[in-house]
């Protein structure tokens, strides 16, 4: 009966309750309502172009910016950003090395900033994966490479690490300006509107579904948790316009927001105010942390909260 009183006055998590932090270049981080788009409040303002970010499931939201000008031989750096003080700290430049050589060595590009990021695995066992442009081959597609050290970011030409291929299949082209890892399976999405596989032996692409409307920016999995883990496996892309997309891993819309109130999702996008957004990651906090639980609850003095 006291898990019946509880919910009586505890309000679960809607989509409109969980952080969705969106990046825009030289832009300051903005938190916006993951329903409306509506923004919060920006957070701090990067040291360079931020060209994508991406939330760790520890709580640490990642950036992968531009290059310093006066630093060679590195597409990008890798960064974190303290949400409760919108501090940047910088981890290490990726030296992935430019294009010197003639001819090139496949592993190198001449850049000055990267595409994306995405981290797989868990605490303990993260990987990291970036999509950089291809100077040599076609700049209008991304190569895919694995950072050595996962907090650090440093990219060496040394198997399992460094240069894997470029992301490419048939069907996909441009570059890859999003990436998110479902489980094991890394997904991407383009600036040609392609939504995809990547392989991460290979770098190769399998089309899922063209959307012939957008530009993609930026790719992220959805809230774990939230609904019962109704978003655990839907997918949320930002476009060049502003717009937040989701689908499912099989390219099917998700109508993941809700618009006339009812709490209940009736589209399949929101539009942000955010000009050229590059990138979007949600909190790991998506329920609310005031619930009823029967954790504990048989013991003496324990409520089922």
């Amino acid at each position: 009966s006291s898990t019946i009183k509880l919910n009586a006055h505890v309000r679960k998590f809607t989509l409109a309750d969980v952080q969705l932090y969106v990046s825009a270049g030289m832009n300051a981080i903005t938190s916006v309502n993951a329903n409306s788009g509506r923004t919060l409040y920006t957070c701090g303002s990067p040291s360079e172009a931020v060209q994508d970010i991406a939330m760790r499931n520890d709580g640490i939201l990642f950036g992968y910016e531009s290059r310093d000008p006066s630093v060679q031989n590195t597409a990008g750096k890798l960064v974190d950003f303290d949400t409760s003080t919108c501090a940047e700290t910088v981890r290490e430049q990726d030296n992935i090395p430019d294009a010197a050589n003639v001819p090139p060595n496949p592993w190198e590009t001449t850049v000055a900033n990267g595409d994306a990021l995405a981290f797989s695995g868990h605490a303990g066992g993260y990987g990291l994966y970036y999509s950089v442009p291809d100077s040599v081959l076609n700049f209008n597609v991304s190569k895919l490479y694995r950072a050595e050290d996962p907090n650090v970011g440093e990219v060496p030409q040394q198997v399992p690490y460094g240069f894997i291929g470029n992301i490419t299949g048939p069907g996909v082209g441009g570059r890859t300006t999003g990436m998110a890892f479902v489980g094991p399976t890394l997904y991407g999405v383009s600036t040609a509107g392609q939504f995809f596989r990547i392989s991460t032996g290979s770098g190769a692409a399998t089309l899922i579904k063209q959307f012939p409307t957008y530009n993609f920016t930026g790719l992220a999995l959805g809230p774990q948790n939230l609904n019962e883990g109704a978003f655990a496996r839907t997918l949320f892309a930002t476009t060049t316009t502003g717009r937040v997309v989701a689908f499912s891993i099989t390219g099917q819309d998700v109508l993941a927001f809700d618009t006339n109130g009812d709490d209940v999702g009736d589209s399949p996008f929101m539009l942000t105010t955010i000009t050229n957004p590059t990138g979007l990651a949600f909190s790991p906090l998506d329920i609310n942390l005031w619930h009823p639980t029967q954790t504990r609850g048989t013991e003496i003095g324990r409520a089922h909260v």
